[in-house]
């Protein structure tokens, strides 16, 4: 149940950003035959696979099967989702790491967390540091302008 609520969520989310980014396909003559570059939706997702390696791996799996099943689908609104995983070790200075090399490095779109309590306290700050908003509906959700950030707690 908790997978599968996970996984509602994710693709929620990424229809979400899908749906908010307003890009028009650049073409000229010389493009013409060339096939269009689609841009990814990219979505980080920080577990703490070193501190329940057993417990992440399976949320992991079922992500990475999810999101396969997704993109052969073709992907949402015809861009593909591509996820990028990192691990927090359980620790809130490796959280700290990580969502900044998300952010500055990916660039992601979209944030899944799957962490302890003081992991995602981390994650809060870094994110009220850049100015986002947070709303709650169902699980703690934070919205800014082009970027949806979810914190999901399944503990």
């Amino acid at each position: 149940m908790r997978v599968k609520t996970f996984l509602i969520i994710l693709i929620a989310s990424c229809f979400v950003v899908a749906c908010s980014k307003n890009e028009t396909p650049q073409s000229s003559p010389a493009a013409e035959n060339v096939p269009m570059t689609i841009t990814p939706i990219k979505v980080g997702v920080i577990f703490d696979k070193t501190t329940l390696p057993h417990y992440m791996s399976r949320s992991e799996n079922s992500i990475k099967l999810a999101t396969e099943d997704l993109n052969n689908a073709g992907g949402l609104l015809g861009r593909p989702v591509k996820l990028i995983i990192r691990d927090s070790r359980g620790q809130p200075s490796d959280a700290l790491q990580v969502v900044q090399e998300l952010y500055s490095s990916h660039n992601i779109d979209v944030l899944l967390s799957h962490t302890s309590t003081r992991v995602s306290l981390v994650l809060s700050d870094f994110l009220n540091g850049k100015n986002y908003r947070f709303l709650r509906c169902g699980v703690p959700m934070m919205i800014a302008p082009g970027k949806i950030i979810i914190l999901i707690f399944l503990r």
